[in-house]
């Protein structure tokens, strides 16, 4: 198992969430690098935690980090770079990571590195803060044109015919929802299809508070913000039409 964490007060704290795709979780042991903005870099920190299933799928882990693999970082240093990396299994597929927070404690200060990325075996993956920057900008070439090879052959075009719009060849994994998402769709909808039956079948909206109730029947349709000044509103655009009330009356 190598290295593992316990629960001991450690300076750095780390919370890897892996992505809720089909298969995105890993068994295999997973490492990292911490970089900071004085070029100063930590020792290779394994993350696993004793007798503990880590890194399965749509779920975050905590690892605190053993001072003696962050004390070769500057007292001051941020956290600017992570290098991650894990080892080839003939069990498991690719490992999906959404997200990894490095919080340092002795600095309350908390580091965000978003991956969103398939991690492949043997493949070290350089990540910087918050992952952004202008292509001129990215020193890391080599991975960037790497990483657009791919993009290029997993969302390849297919041509239907002459003067057609383009479609992709094959329908990415990556942009299907999961599991979870298509349920509370699903919910959602079956919430709205019932909240709009209640609606259909009440009473007529004779006053503005008739109208109000319809977002109080349940959690599908929430109170708009401006509520309080539909009536004020109301009231100017009748003004300014130049119509009165009496009059509403009777056109109704």
């Amino acid at each position: 198992m190598g290295c593992c964490f316990g629960t001991n007060y450690n300076d750095f704290v780390l919370r890897v969430t892996t992505g809720s795709q089909k298969n995105a979780g890993t068994d295999t042991s997973v490492y990292i690098i911490l970089h900071d903005d004085f070029n100063h870099a930590s020792g290779v920190i394994h993350l696993d935690n004793c007798l503990h299933d880590d890194f399965k799928r749509g779920r975050t882990d905590i690892f605190n980090v053993p001072t003696s693999k962050t004390e070769s970082l500057h007292v001051q240093g941020n956290i600017i770079q992570i290098e991650l990396w894990r080892e080839r299994s003939t069990f498991d597929s690719d490992w999906y990571v959404n997200k990894i927070e490095i919080e340092n404690r002795f600095r309350n200060t908390t580091y965000l590195f978003p991956v969103y990325r398939w991690i492949k075996a043997n493949v070290h993956y350089v990540i910087n803060q918050f992952d952004t920057c202008l292509a001129q900008e990215d020193h890391l070439t080599k991975q960037r044109s790497h990483e657009l090879e791919e993009k290029k052959k997993t969302y390849e075009y297919d041509f239907i015919s002459p003067g057609l719009p383009v479609k992709i060849k094959k329908f990415p994994q990556d942009e299907a929802f999961d599991s979870d998402t298509k349920w509370r769709i699903i919910s959602k909808k079956v919430k709205l299809i019932v909240l709009s039956k209640i609606l259909l079948s009440s009473a007529e909206w004779k006053t503005m508070e008739d109208l109000k109730n319809i977002y109080t029947k349940g959690k599908a349709l929430y109170m708009p913000y401006n509520v309080s000044k539909w009536a004020k509103i109301y009231g100017r655009m009748m003004y300014f039409l130049g119509i009165k009330e009496f009059q509403v009356s009777i056109l109704c």
